[in-house]
Formats: structure tokens, sequence, C-alpha cells
């Protein structure tokens, strides 16, 4: 987003919203830098969140978050595309029994990627009821120990994953190989996001590769034509990911 702001010739005035702080203090201090737009980076964001906001004369353009409810143009991430590819190359790979790490934080880019998930194994003729879903906190630390009391507990293993986040997929290795499984020759995964680590994980992370530079640079794009001509229709706006190979799939 700076980087298109600066080509586009756009000051960026940069607001960080805390939980711990008064709201309406917060939005009062965002009315008080008069601009002219609003890029809402709301990846967390909940439908109630967005209620404070309608407030705003100015045009909003919203970034990684999508509710139908909302009367905002949104440039997302296609998360439904990215988890059905990356679980669909988990089956093309030769593995039957393909799991989920699901991200225990509901938000909407989750519920899209279980979306993508289910509808992967459906369109391969896989039955979506079975024991291989779990719940992951999608932060390191969190998500490590969530691992490891789903190892204690004896609870089923697939012989593949689609993890909704790198950093699920990266503990989940974490704690599968000090409990004696081989990745990727016991089990396979496959992340979401690309994030630097992916290269200098043993083995190297496969994953979904997200394209953030093009995505900010639509959404500053967006709101450059909205301020010129606010009446235009509100759009949703998906950027396709794509597959990133490594070596944390393995054959079968």
């Amino acid at each position: 987003m700076s980087t298109e702001c600066t080509r586009q010739g756009c000051a960026l005035h940069i607001s960080y919203f805390y939980e711990t702080m008064d709201i309406d203090s917060q939005l009062d201090a965002l009315r008080a830098v008069d601009c002219e737009g609003i890029l809402l980076l709301a990846t967390e964001m909940a439908p109630s969140d967005f209620r404070k906001f309608r407030d705003f004369s100015v045009p909003i353009v919203v970034v990684d978050c999508y509710y139908d409810e909302l009367d905002y143009d949104c440039v997302l991430i296609n998360n439904i595309q990215g988890a059905f590819n990356a679980t669909n190359y988990l089956i093309q790979c030769g593995h039957k029994n393909v799991g989920y790490f699901h991200s225990s934080l509901d938000i909407s880019n989750f519920s899209e990627r279980a979306d993508g998930y289910y509808k992967a194994l459906r369109a391969n003729g896989i039955s979506t009821s079975h024991p291989y879903v779990h719940p992951v906190s999608p932060t390191s630390d969190e998500g490590y120990r969530d691992m490891l009391r789903l190892l204690e507990s004896k609870a089923p293993i697939a012989d593949a994953y689609f993890a909704d986040n790198d950093i699920i997929a990266a503990a989940a290795m974490r704690a599968l190989r000090e409990n004696g499984y081989r990745i990727p020759e016991d089990v396979s995964i496959i992340g979401f996001d690309d994030v630097p680590m992916c290269d200098m994980m043993v083995p190297p992370l496969s994953t979904m590769k997200v394209r953030k530079r093009e995505l900010g640079a639509t959404a500053v794009q967006r709101l450059l034509d909205r301020v010129a001509d606010p009446k235009r229709e509100c759009l949703k706006m998906c950027m396709a990911t794509k597959l990133v190979k490594r070596q944390s799939v393995s054959r079968r």
C-alpha cells in the first residue's frame, strides 16, 4: 500500500487500532487527519466492528476481510481457491487421508479456507466426515501446545494435512517431529501465506503464496477510483494464490 501510494503521489497516514484502547477516541483521532479515503485492513474484524465506521463520510475500501452484509469495496485473498488447490495438491500426490489443521481463531479468512478444503474433498469423492480435522491456535507457542495435547490424546493422525496458515503448519511440524513423526515421509503438510520462514524450515514448507504487493496496490487503486467517483457500485475483488512446492509434501 505504501509503495503504491508513493507511485500515485498520495500521502499515506497509518493509524493502528488496539482493543485495549477506547475505540471512540481512536476514531476521533482518525477523523482529525482529514483524509480523502480509508484503506481498512480488517483481517481480524467481526461484522459488529464495522458499525463504528458507518459515520465516516469518506470512501472506505476493506482489505483482507469480507462479510455479506458489508456495503464496501473489498479487496481479498481468494481463500477458497487457495485452500482448494492446496488440498487438491495433497490428493493428487496420492494421499487418501487428508486432514485439516483448522485455526481456533474464528475470522473470515479461515472460514473461507475451510470452505475450500471441504470443497476439494467433495470434488475428489472423499467423505467430509472423518476424524482428521483438528483446531489449532494460529500463534506459534499456543499452536505448538495445542498439537502436543492432540498427540498426547492419541487422536488419529492423517497422512497429509492442509493448515490454515504457515504458523500453524510450523507448530504442527515441530510437535510431530518431537513425537517421532517424519515430515514428509509419515505426514505431509502444506500451509498458506508463504511467509519468509517457509524456506528456512526443516523441511522447507510447501504453501500457497499470497501476492501481498498486488493486493495492496489493487486496494489503493480502488480507493482512488472511488474518491474520483463515489457513486461506483461496490466490488468484491479476489487475488488468486499460487502453489509453491517445497519438500514438506511427499508422493505416495
